[in-house]
This record gives C-alpha cells, sequence and structure tokens, in this order.
C-alpha cells in the first residue's frame, strides 16, 4: 500500500470494544435523540387526552361553575383566599394529575427504550472550575451537531407550517356550519381538528427523529474509534500481558517441578526406561486405594529425579514399556488405573523383595 493512502498509527479507524461501550455506559456517555422522545410523548399524549377529553372537560366544566358560583357567597378574608386557592389547585390536579403521571411514564419509556436501563452519578459530578470552560467547538457555526440541529429545525419548521396550511385549507368550508351555532359544538370540532394535525405532525416528526436517531447513533461510534494501538492494549489487559503470564506459567512450573523432587525421597519406586522417562511411584496400602504417582519427568527432569533417589535410596527399576505408558496416560497426584495394577504390582513387589533381601 503506498504510503500516502496509509492510516496514521494514531487515527481512529477501529469499531470500539464490547468493554470500552460497557465503560462508557457506567460513565454515562450514552447516545440519546430527543427528537424521538419529543415525538413519542406527543404522539402518546395526544393519544391519551383523545380519550379522557370528555371526561377531563366535563370535570373542569363543574369545576369552574363550582368556584363562579360560590364566588359571592365566599368570604375572600386572609385566610380564606388562602384555602380557596389550595382547594381549587388540589381540584385541578385530581384531573390533570395522571394525565401528567401517564406522560412522565411515556418519556421515560422513550428514553429506556432508547438507551436501556443505565444508572450513573459520574454525569452529576459538578465542578466549580466547568463554570469558566468554554467548549471552543461548540461555538463553530460549521460543527456537525450545529448543522444537524440547525438542519432539524429548519425542517420542523417547514413542516410544522405545511401541515397547518392544508389542514385549515382543508377544513376551511367545515367551519361555516358551527358559526352561529352552541359553542360546545365548535370546541368539539376544534378538538378534532387540532388532534388531526398533531397526528400529522407526529408522521412527520417521526420520519425526522429516526435519521436523528440514526445520524447520532452513527455519530456516537465514530466518537468512540478505537486506534489499532488503544485495541491492541485492551486486548492484553483482557488476555494478560504475553509477558506476565510467560513468567506466571515459569513461576507454577517452578513450584510444581519442586514439590515434584520434593516427593520423590517418599517413593518406594521409580521406573525408568532408562534414560528418556522417570515416574516414581509410592503405595501404601493403609490409606492408599491403589499406587500413586508422585512424580514423572522427562529429559533432564528425568536423570534428576533419578538421581535424587539414588540419593535417598530410592530403588530405580528399568522398564521401559512401563514408565512410557505411565508417563504418557497418568498425571502427577493421580492413581495407578486398573488396566496396569498387574505390572506395577510386579514392579512392587520385586522391589519389597530386594528390601527384605537387603
Amino acid at each position: 500500500m503506498p504510503d500516502e493512502i496509509q492510516p496514521h498509527k494514531d487515527e481512529k479507524t477501529e469499531p470500539p470494544t464490547e468493554k470500552k461501550l460497557q465503560k462508557q455506559r457506567e460513565d454515562g456517555n450514552i447516545f440519546f435523540s430527543n427528537e424521538m422522545a419529543i415525538v413519542l410523548v406527543t404522539f402518546f399524549g395526544a393519544l391519551i387526552l383523545r380519550f379522557i377529553f370528555p371526561w377531563v372537560f366535563n370535570r373542569l366544566t363543574l369545576l369552574t361553575t363550582s368556584c363562579f358560583s360560590h364566588m359571592s357567597t365566599v368570604r375572600l378574608d386572609e385566610n380564606n383566599i388562602v384555602n380557596y386557592i389550595t382547594q381549587f389547585l388540589l381540584n385541578v390536579l385530581e384531573f390533570l394529575g395522571p394525565l401528567m403521571l401517564l406522560l412522565t411514564l411515556v418519556g421515560g419509556l422513550s428514553t429506556l427504550i432508547q438507551t436501556g436501563w443505565v444508572v450513573s452519578w459520574k454525569k452529576a459530578n459538578w465542578k466549580f472550575e466547568d463554570v469558566f470552560k468554554i467548549d471552543w467547538q461548540a461555538l463553530n457555526p460549521l460543527n456537525p451537531k450545529k448543522v444537524m440541529e440547525l438542519f432539524l429545525n429548519i425542517a420542523k419548521i417547514v413542516v410544522l407550517t405545511w401541515v397547518l396550511y392544508t389542514s385549515f385549507k382543508d377544513s376551511v368550508q367545515d367551519w361555516i356550519p358551527f358559526m352561529g351555532g352552541p359553542v360546545i359544538s365548535l370546541m368539539v370540532f376544534l378538538g378534532n381538528l387540532l388532534f388531526n394535525i398533531v397526528m400529522k405532525l407526529c408522521i412527520f416528526m417521526f420520519l425526522l427523529a429516526c435519521w436523528d436517531f440514526v445520524y447520532r447513533y452513527r455519530k456516537h461510534q465514530d466518537d468512540l474509534k478505537m486506534t489499532k494501538h488503544e485495541v491492541k492494549e485492551e486486548m492484553k489487559q483482557a488476555d494478560g500481558d504475553p509477558i506476565v503470564k510467560r513468567a506466571l506459567r515459569q513461576k507454577r512450573f517452578a513450584l510444581f517441578r519442586r514439590i515434584m523432587m520434593e516427593a520423590v525421597p517418599k517413593a518406594d519406586v521409580v521406573i525408568t526406561n532408562p534414560t528418556h522417562f522417570s515416574v516414581a511411584i509410592q503405595y501404601d496400602s493403609k490409606i492408599m486405594e491403589a499406587p500413586k504417582v508422585v512424580a514423572k519427568g522427562i529429559g533432564p527432569m528425568a536423570q534428576r529425579i533419578k538421581e535424587i533417589a539414588r540419593q535417598h535410596h530410592v530403588p530405580v527399576v528399568e522398564n521401559k514399556p512401563l514408565a512410557q505408558i505411565l508417563f504418557k496416560t497418568v498425571d502427577v497426584g493421580a492413581f495407578i488405573p486398573v488396566n496396569l495394577y498387574k505390572a506395577v504390582a510386579e514392579v512392587l513387589a520385586y522391589v519389597y523383595k530386594l528390601k527384605k533381601a537387603a
């Protein structure tokens, strides 16, 4: 690849890993589309209001009638005026409270759908120096975020103007019958007209919100991209540094070898082939159900096992086939398998016979 088209070593070209995404979520750095939340709250709020509007209208009518009918009989002194206003607000809250609660739930669900369940207090950490910090990138009029917001605002104005114009233009003839009719009929007509306008707006705004959602998601992913070096370092942290892992393996092997060598003097016999393999066997009929391999080695380690055995007067018996199969099939600390009982028993019997003869 030519040098001029090779990516710079610090260029962020790799997608974020799962570990980095999880870390960003824990820090509260998540993408979120306000446009989508506004559209959902507006849509469901209009639907809810459409179904409960008759009930809300009747309650509001009764409340207003009651207030004005008792206005002349109520003594509005310093104490009564507070109680009167408080009671009025409680009555209003009684029928508007459920609506506000439902809208709050819709807003919370719209956020939960976009971001999932995220609890982070790091974004709430306020620092005094942040007051004087100026984000020069945000002030740049050519900032992609600013350009995107400008485009959305222009699109919303265009959509709002078009929907209002077409809706009133199509319904201008429908206004005439209500001009001299009851006020309640005109209010029902206006309510239906307003509901239709809101539904049309929600359809077009939902399309803009989807575009905003995709844009913010891709922007968020681009902002979290990593360099190849960062990916490699994270893989090292996740899998362990190869140098550290090699050092740990060496320490574990050294510890394992020391334990084996300490067990050789306690063995009853060392079976060899005679130069390549050495397997130390220990058997105590009082506490063991079968003979056990307490040490084994190949090459230099095999020679070391034989040296320690001779230093502690442990018999060394040459049996090439048995040494090979014991080394390959039985782990250190494991008992001899049943199919090798006879061969090992013969070796132990030979060793015990030598000890008695001595």
